[in-house]
Parts: C-alpha cells; sequence; structure tokens
C-alpha cells in the first residue's frame, strides 16, 4: 500500500484546485467609487469575495453583482452563484475601520473640493482645443443654442470613442454626462424634482440620453468586422423577421422591449423610448389579443404602461375590441 506524504497531499490538493477554477474578470469598488479592475482565477463566487476583501483590507462586502446576458446589465447575486469561465462581476465594498476610513475620508475630503473646479477642466480642455466656440458661447449667454449641444455631444463621443472604442462602459458614459453638468450648469434638467440633472445626457438605468443615441447612431455604420456584436435574424409568432440587435445599445426582439417598457419609470426623458417601444410590440401585441383574447388586467400586466400612462391608448392602437 503506498502512503501519500502530507506535502505530496498539500501538491495534490493544490492541483485539483487550479483545475477546478475559473477566469473572471472582477470590477472592485470601494464605496460606490471604482478601485481597479482584474482578472482572478477563482473557483466559487465565495472566492470573489475573499480574494477582494484580501486585497482590500478593512473593507467589508456591500454587494456582488454579475453580468447576466439575457437582460444585458449586471444584477445582483448571492455568493451561491454558480461561476463559469469568463464571467463578469462587480463587487462593491464598504470601508470600515480606522485605518481605511481615515484614508478614504482624506479622499474623499479632498475630492468635495476638485469636484466642482476640476472634475471639468478635462472637457474644457478637450473643447478648447475642438470646439472653442461653445465656451465663448456660454460664456457670452450663459447657456447653449441647440446646434451647439449639439456639437458638444459630437465633440464628447468622439473623444469617449478615441479613448474607450465604440462600447464604452457605462461608468464612462456617465462621467462623460455629469462632467457636461459640471462645466455648464445652466444644462442641467431635473424633471419633478427627480434625478441629478445629467440623466438626459446619459441615464445609467434606462440606458437612454443624447450621448447614447450618439453612440448608436455611429454604431450602426460601423464595418462587420468593428461591430462587437453581429446581427441575426429571428422569426417573432407573427411569422415577420426582425433584425437582432445585441448589446450595442438597440433593443432585440419583442421580449426585450416589453422587458424594458415594464422596467422604465414614465418620465419626460423616458417618453421617448416608451413611445418606440409601443410601436416595436404593437405588431405581435395585436397578435397575442387576437389569439388568446387575454383580459383587459392581463395586458395591463403585461404592459403596465398603459395603466399610468393612459395616452399611450388612442384610435390607432386599439389594444381590445
Amino acid at each position: 500500500m503506498e502512503v501519500t506524504s502530507p506535502s505530496m497531499l498539500s501538491d495534490l490538493t493544490h492541483a485539483y484546485d487550479n483545475l477546478e477554477s475559473v477566469k473572471v474578470l472582477v470590477a472592485t469598488f470601494i464605496d460606490e467609487k471604482e478601485i481597479c479592475k482584474k482578472i482572478l482565477h477563482v473557483s466559487s463566487a465565495k472566492d470573489i469575495i475573499g480574494q477582494s476583501q484580501a486585497q482590500h483590507m478593512g473593507c467589508v462586502l456591500d454587494r456582488l453583482l454579475k453580468y447576466n446576458t439575457d437582460f444585458m446589465e449586471y444584477i445582483d447575486v448571492d455568493s451561491e452563484v454558480d461561476v463559469k469561465d469568463f464571467d463578469r462581476f462587480h463587487i462593491f465594498l464598504s470601508a470600515r475601520g480606522p485605518p481605511m476610513e481615515t484614508f478614504l475620508g482624506e479622499i474623499r475630503q479632498n475630492q468635495s473640493t476638485i469636484t466642482t473646479e476640476e472634475q471639468s477642466q478635462p472637457l474644457k480642455s478637450l473643447l478648447k482645443r475642438k470646439a472653442p466656440q461653445i465656451l465663448k458661447e456660454y460664456e457670452t449667454t450663459g447657456t447653449l443654442s441647440v446646434p451647439s449641444r449639439k456639437l458638444l455631444v459630437k465633440t464628447c463621443i468622439g473623444d469617449l470613442v478615441e479613448r474607450c472604442g465604440y462600447y464604452p462602459l457605462s461608468a464612462e458614459k456617465l462621467t462623460v454626462a455629469k462632467s457636461i453638468i459640471t462645466t455648464f450648469p445652466s444644462l442641467s434638467v431635473r424633471v419633478a424634482g427627480q434625478g441629478e440633472g445629467f440623466e438626459h445626457y446619459y441615464d445609467p438605468v434606462s440606458h437612454c440620453g443624447f450621448l447614447e443615441t450618439k453612440l448608436r447612431n455611429l454604431r450602426q455604420n460601423l464595418d462587420q468586422g468593428q461591430r462587437r456584436y453581429k446581427k441575426r435574424k429571428v422569426t417573432d409568432d407573427c411569422g415577420e423577421d426582425k433584425k437582432l440587435r445585441q448589446e450595442d445599445g438597440n433593443i432585440s426582439s419583442t421580449d426585450e422591449w416589453v422587458t424594458l417598457i415594464k422596467r422604465l419609470r414614465p418620465s419626460a426623458e423616458n417618453l421617448p423610448t416608451i413611445m418606440s417601444g409601443m410601436e416595436e410590440t404593437y405588431t405581435s401585441r395585436r397578435a397575442w389579443i387576437s389569439k388568446d383574447s387575454p383580459t383587459a388586467a392581463e395586458i395591463l400586466r403585461e404592459y403596465p404602461r398603459f395603466l399610468d400612462m393612459p395616452s399611450l391608448v388612442t384610435d390607432r392602437h386599439p389594444e381590445q375590441q
């Protein structure tokens, strides 16, 4: 009978762990601020949490998010979630304990004086080089005309694409939107006192806004080799072919439009997207109503915007006869 020494057993265990580990991309946030983005070799979600906390001593876990390919966004998960090769995670930590709190407190204190004065400097520098007329107009009038606002969006997106490509992260688009409002305070828009004023340029919840629209228009003209997601066709229940548009920001199918309509709050900035969604789902909705004869309650449950936005029900789109 062969006897295995403790050292050999340790080596075998280590080798087994390596065989079981997978490679994942993890972005770490401390107090809602992204600190780093790394590729980790882990065997479970608990391993992700353990490695992240080991790298950032004194921090505790707030949330763990995993990228969901069906909804094309990060969703909350627990430590028991399955982990596979090339999964993407966001882990949110909170600073705890005197050393870490003191360090991050100093950073936040410094940033509080920098936010209003220096956060806008990169954008000002960009505009001085590429569109100085925008700064001049704002200094003169205190606001920007529609053509100047379009030029502002075009300039910002051009710089963003140059730095981050045609598929920048949501955080990068959010930074640009906030810098616009910091640089040009009069462009801030808050509907019914809600929001922070930058959402019409980019809303991270609905993934809509002037910046996102400009990016989508640019991606429509990309060559096939430049696209991150290829187009393919699917056939819906009505037998109509529709182009399936993936994560480049466009909605892919009737089911995804329905999901988006349910998620969007009925605000002024979301109205164009909601209207587009209702238009895109009209044919399949009418086929469903004609075929299955759902009750009014079932229709409102599937399309809740009819309930809080009754103006969507028009003579042109009678939902039930």
